[in-house]
């Protein structure tokens, strides 16, 4: 079988992390990185030896597919031009910047047989799949994602950057319709939100909430998940994942516990996590989930299929984001007499009596807007 010829359009971070794995599976034969930086393409070049392009039109090769690891806002264009010549895409998270834009690359992406697919990594992670064996009908999610601040994706806010990972996990467990959207976050570094929480609630009753945050002591990947028969929690980084399966005295609630003897009560406690609430513990497997997603990009060109995070559910994903994000847009932290809402409207200043000055004004307009409404 002859190697799929693929470029890589953007020659940064992750632009450098998946040419190097796309170059040590047989199936990718990576013919350049596009970047617009000659510092970066020549330093490209230098590291791994791959030659660096301005743009795909410079490209010399037929390519067949591209891995987009471009910002955010480059995502649409650079998509467009690939999918309309029939070029098969993997494009990072998150998949535009608009739900509008989502679309077109999806309808595009039908009408040209190529195939789309999303970077949602998270969904290849060994210890997110082991979650998925453990749980079905989920029915309450959690989820943490914490990470220190790097300054990169500093394009976009938490939401696009870190929290979009656990919506698309999120609605890869529930089938159904998101019904509700509560959510609310805060600038710390910059003008977009830096920490965010989140509540969904589905029409099937299933209920979501996430906390995410990218200015944070340390990193945090988790996720617990209950369903009407089961438990399950998996930390992302650790790969540990610990299950509960009740039996049926459980699930049919035909025991009293709280009737129960003082006697009998200190034996359930001993016991809880072995016969009653039977608790099992998992390191699951090691493996490089932006490898797997390579090998199901691979396998889905050749095979002609959906891969497992096609177009249409990054568009999902993104809808959701957006009306995260929309949430959080509208939230007045000090109430609605006051017309400041958002990330940017907390803290704070302190209100001065009417005629007084305060000079944090100089850099926070809405403060004088605030008062003279007052």
């Amino acid at each position: 079988m002859s190697r799929i010829k693929t470029i890589v359009v953007g020659a940064g971070h992750l632009g450098r992390i998946h040419t190097r794995l796309a170059n040590s599976l047989d199936i990718f034969d990576v013919v350049g990185v596009v970047d617009p930086s000659s510092e970066a393409r020549n330093q490209f070049q230098a590291e791994l030896g791959i030659q660096g392009f301005e743009s795909i039109d410079q490209v010399p090769e037929t390519l067949e597919a591209a891995i987009v690891a471009a910002p955010t806002g480059l995502h649409y264009p650079i998509c467009q031009s690939l999918l309309e010549q029939g070029t098969h895409v993997l494009v990072e998270k998150p998949i535009t910047v608009t739900t509008d834009e989502a679309k077109e690359l999806v309808e595009l992406a039908d009408r040209s047989g190529a195939v789309l697919q999303v970077g949602h990594v998270e969904r290849f992670n060994p210890a997110f799949e082991k979650l998925k064996e453990k749980v079905s009908h989920a029915k309450f999610i959690e989820t943490r994602r914490m990470s220190e601040y790097t300054f990169r994706s500093t394009d976009v806010g938490v939401v696009l950057d870190l929290m979009i990972h656990d919506i698309d996990l999120i609605l890869s467990l529930v089938e159904s319709d998101v019904k509700q959207v509560d959510a609310v976050g805060i600038s710390i570094m910059g003008e977009n939100e830096d920490i965010a929480q989140a509540r969904l609630e589905f029409e099937d009753g299933a209920v979501a909430q996430l906390v995410a945050s990218r200015c944070s002591f340390s990193r945090q990947r988790t996720i617990q998940v209950f369903s009407d028969r089961s438990f399950a929690q998996a930390d992302l980084t650790t790969r540990q994942v610990q299950s509960i399966a009740p039996g049926d005295a459980m699930l049919s609630r035909a025991v009293d516990f709280l009737s129960m003897p003082a006697e009998s009560q200190q034996q359930v406690r001993e016991t809880l996590f072995t016969e009653w609430l039977p608790k099992c513990e998992q390191t699951a497997p090691e493996q490089n989930a932006i490898l797997e997603e390579h090998k199901d990009f691979a396998e889905s060109i050749v095979a002609n299929r959906v891969p497992r995070v096609c177009g249409r559910q990054g568009s999902r994903a993104l809808e959701v984001a957006h009306a995260v994000m929309d949430e959080i847009q509208g939230h007045h932290w000090y109430g609605e007499s006051l017309p400041v809402s958002g990330p940017l409207a907390m803290p704070f200043p302190r209100l001065l009596k009417s005629g007084e000055f305060h000079p944090e004004e100089a850099q926070m307009p809405w403060v004088a807007q605030a008062r003279k409404a007052g």
